[in-house]
């Protein structure tokens, strides 16, 4: 998928000012027009427990903060999750530059950039701000200059994508551009009229082709989504309504999520004989709780939570399970803690 995009990045705090130890990991992906946050922090202790979860991008030599919403820190330990269309973010996914988590007290945030600029915590101000006074001096200056001819009108700089050009520069070149554009509508018209009658029946022609093609698309197109489901989409439900879960500090296997012994029994056949495996009831009883996760490749992962020691490793490998995975997730207070796990190709 073209607009796909996976970012994994470590949070550090911030005191006063000045970069201090790490706190936990972000994992941010725009998928499908979709751009989704979660963040996992473990040790990340503050005098407040309210905090807000900001992206950032750059604005001049400015931190500009997009709002994601509420994030609650207690007893150092802190998940956020958020998921937003892209198109209601203020600013484009590729220019975000990283993220920011802020309280009320400036003298403790904690933050992950993408970029290897410097991250000032005096520099932060928040994105719509910045729009609205652009707005407001826009205003103000087209009520000052609106009477002067554009040739007169004082030359001002503004910001767009990251160039910099004038207003009067733009002015001159769409007032160019609309005479151009009148002179040449003018003489096409009479050449459109005289050869209207006589394209007319072609173009009822394509366009009756056009539609049939189309509709012809449309429906191969629903056969295959409906009909026809991909591995892939069947892997996905399986996802579908579930809460995310940050079960790892790094992205070999993602998009994880909890799910409990009976839904063994959705997953595909090679994995439904998990359900009679007694070292996959002893996790779950254990620990309440499966894992579920994602691999490249249409890989699906099936986690059974427990503790890295000799004596779980045998009973681990001879039913089944030769791969483990340590965890930091901050509901388990548990040294050691991880997921042996099988892989199934879908």
């Amino acid at each position: 998928m073209s607009d796909y995009r996976r970012l994994i990045s470590y949070l550090y705090s911030y005191n006063n000012g000045v970069k201090s130890k790490n706190v936990g990991f972000a994992k941010t992906e725009r998928k499908g027009g979709t751009v989704k946050l979660w963040i996992n922090m473990k040790g990340a202790f503050a005098p407040e427990e309210s905090f807000r979860v900001y992206f950032f991008v750059r604005r001049d030599n400015l931190i500009a903060g997009i709002d994601m919403g509420e994030c609650v820190i207690r007893g150092g330990v802190g998940q956020f999750y958020s998921a937003r269309r892209e198109d209601e973010l203020t600013a484009a996914f590729d220019e975000l530059c990283g993220l920011y988590i802020m309280g009320n007290n400036r003298g403790k945030i904690f933050a992950s950039q993408w970029d290897d600029r410097d991250f000032s915590v005096e520099k932060i101000v928040l994105l719509d701000d910045i729009l609205k006074n652009n707005e407001s001096e826009d205003k103000d200056t087209d009520a000052e200059v609106k009477d002067i001819p554009i040739w007169q009108r004082p030359i001002r700089e503004v910001y767009i994508s990251g160039d910099t050009k004038t207003e009067h520069e733009k002015q001159v070149v769409q007032a160019r551009e609309q005479q151009t554009s009148e002179q040449q509508t003018s003489e096409q018209q009479t050449s459109e009229q005289q050869t209207s009658e006589q394209q007319k029946p072609v173009i009822q022609e394509k366009e009756l082709q056009g539609q049939l093609h189309a509709s012809e698309e449309s429906a191969a197109t629903y056969k295959t989504e409906n009909e026809m489901p991909s591995a892939a989409r069947e892997r996905d439900m399986l996802f579908d309504g579930k809460e995310p879960v940050l079960a790892f500090s790094e992205d070999e296997i993602y998009d994880c999520v909890d799910i409990d012994l009976a839904e063994i029994a959705k997953l595909p056949k090679e994995a439904r004989s998990l359900m009679n495996n007694s070292f996959v009831n002893h996790g779950y009883f254990n620990f309440h709780h499966l894992l579920l996760g994602k691999k490249d490749d249409n890989v699906l992962v099936v986690g059974v939570p427990g503790v890295y020691n000799r004596r779980e490793k045998m009973t681990a490998n001879m039913l089944g399970f030769e791969k483990f995975k340590f965890s930091m997730r901050p509901d388990v207070k548990m040294n050691h803690f991880g997921y042996w796990y099988k892989e199934y190709l879908i």
